[in-house]
């Protein structure tokens, strides 16, 4: 993974508004130079696909230019048909990368470092992990605003109503919200769902499935806090991930975000 600078992130942050400006700062730092695709355990935008795409080209590249140049001296025929692949590796390489891949970074300064509140996850998630060692991943749905003005507490509201929700009317407001979250009790899919004006006093709140890494992402490695810090682009709601703890954990952030 690349080497990126870390902004100053001790326990002089003043509130939680500072602390997301501080870690926004070192996510993209992070982007900058390249971090996200290995920092990020399940980046917004970011196609895993394209990303092994590009590394298979790389090798085989190198792979076709050596045999190539090795060829020659036996079959120059060959060695330029070889020429020629490694050339087209090359060219796919590039086109898949500033299609798919490079586009990835641009958009990660975009987003937006927020507090979510956990509606739903995984049980394992609530315990440490020598009390669950067999899932260090696990997924869960969170709720989440745009709207600077909500604070974790409306959160921690809203996102016990969206629970409720789970076992309400199958039909109404909130029956998409029910279908996604019995969903996430077995799988996990992107999507999202922006939650009623009349529930969340703004049209800019949603719940999303979000995928957890234990080492990765939360601080002793479980759900200590139903309060987390997430990436979210405020174009793509149904696509967000964890900040990682190397970007934000420290005692006064963990106040903050419990508070």
């Amino acid at each position: 993974m690349a080497e990126f600078r870390l902004s100053p992130l001790g326990e002089n942050v003043v509130d939680l508004a500072d602390l997301q400006v501080r870690v926004r700062h070192r996510v993209i730092a992070a982007c900058r130079d390249e971090g996200p695709f290995g920092l990020f355990t399940d980046p917004p935008f970011a196609s895993i696909g394209a990303m092994m795409f590009v590394l298979r080209c790389d090798l085989a590249t190198i792979v076709l230019w050596v045999a190539a140049v090795v060829a020659v001296v036996f079959s120059p025929v060959t060695a330029l048909v070889l020429a020629a692949l490694g050339a087209a590796a090359f060219v796919a390489r590039w086109v898949v990368y500033l299609w798919r891949v490079a586009p990835v970074r641009r958009r990660f300064a975009e987003c937006r470092v927020l507090p979510a509140v956990v509606v739903q996850a995984y049980d394992g998630g609530w315990l440490p992990p020598d009390e669950d060692p067999g899932t260090p991943r696990f997924t869960g749905v969170v709720v989440f605003s745009f709207d600077e003005s909500v604070t974790i507490a409306r959160l921690r509201s809203l996102g016990k109503q969206c629970f409720a929700a789970k076992t309400g009317p199958d039909d109404g407001p909130l029956a998409a919200l029910k279908r996604m979250l019995l969903v996430g009790d077995s799988a996990f899919v992107h999507g999202t769902f922006r939650l009623p004006l009349s529930l969340a006093g703004n049209d800019r709140t949603y719940a999303t499935p979000i995928m957890f890494h234990r080492d990765n992402d939360l601080a002793d490695g479980y759900l200590s806090t139903a309060a987390q810090l997430i990436l979210a682009h405020p174009r793509a709601p149904e696509h967000v991930c964890p900040v990682p703890r190397s970007l934000w954990d420290s005692l006064r952030s963990r106040e903050l975000l419990s508070g």
